[in-house]
């Protein structure tokens, strides 16, 4: 993969891109600490996709980069046949493990990254690609891998952190701080709101509504319960149907129509 972005620090090589992925892999692996850490965070992206999709009732659904599918199992049992795309196997295991036989003989497992994955093209009403942006580096193909995937008239769920919001690029800095004193599991990729923008836009979505929200702060979020940090994120930004001070989030979920 190339990255689009002439500001990265790097451009993806073949060699590079294979030894990432390996790193996301292995970090997703070991997953308690991204289950425990971001308990909130999940719980607030659950409740964004749910009310983004009110209303939709998609017959095919794809969660990709599913984790432990708190975003798409409601789906399952509304009916969908979904699948889930994991590039951990111990997230999709997970996953099965939520499961009734029932709701499983209407689920597809893949293990794999989203780019090798070989997905049917324009089989899905509804993918899910929320927690996996920041590992990927180049947006031009990541959109149009997507819209090869979505039906037309089919919608997108995307989240990313907008890399250019003054809230981000403090947490930025103070992971940079951090690193030098704890290895990050591995690296992850700064991109802009408008360059995301553009780039779905440019595959052929149609942005339809957003919602932006801040997960964490240098050390004052930090140190406080996940159940306290979601209802200080509800306080603070609203809901979806009743948001509050948008301009102050750096965490976007956007919902796209293909």
């Amino acid at each position: 993969m190339k990255n689009n972005n002439s500001k990265a620090k790097f451009h993806m090589t073949e060699e590079t891109s294979i030894k990432h992925t390996e790193k996301v892999k292995a970090a997703f692996t070991d997953h308690d600490w991204y289950l425990s850490g971001y308990e909130a965070n999940i719980r607030i992206r659950s409740e964004v996709v749910a009310r983004f999709a009110k209303g939709e009732s998609p017959k095919t659904v794809a969660d990709l980069g599913c984790g432990d599918g708190s975003l798409s199992i409601s789906f399952l049992e509304q009916g969908a046949a979904v699948t889930f795309l994991d590039i951990s196997a111990a997230m999709l295991k997970i996953v099965s493990t939520k499961l009734s036989l029932d709701l499983r003989q209407r689920a597809t497992f893949i293990n794999s990254d989203f780019f090798n994955a070989n997905l049917p093209q324009e089989s899905f009403d509804l993918a899910i690609f929320v927690g996996v942006l920041a590992y990927i580096d180049n947006l031009d193909e990541a959109a149009a891998q997507l819209r090869r995937i979505v039906r037309p008239g089919g919608k997108l769920i995307l989240e990313y952190t907008d890399a250019s919001h003054v809230m981000a690029r403090l947490n930025f800095a103070y992971r940079t701080l951090a690193s030098r004193f704890r290895t990050p599991k591995c690296h992850t990729f700064r991109h802009k709101r408008r360059d995301i923008n553009s780039a779905f836009m440019n595959a052929g979505f149609i942005p339809l509504q957003s919602y932006r929200y801040i997960y964490t702060l240098p050390v004052v979020l930090r140190s406080i319960s996940q159940e306290r940090r979601y209802h200080w994120i509800r306080a603070v930004f609203g809901s979806v149907d009743e948001p509050h001070r948008q301009w102050f989030g750096s965490e976007d979920l956007t919902i796209y129509q293909a």
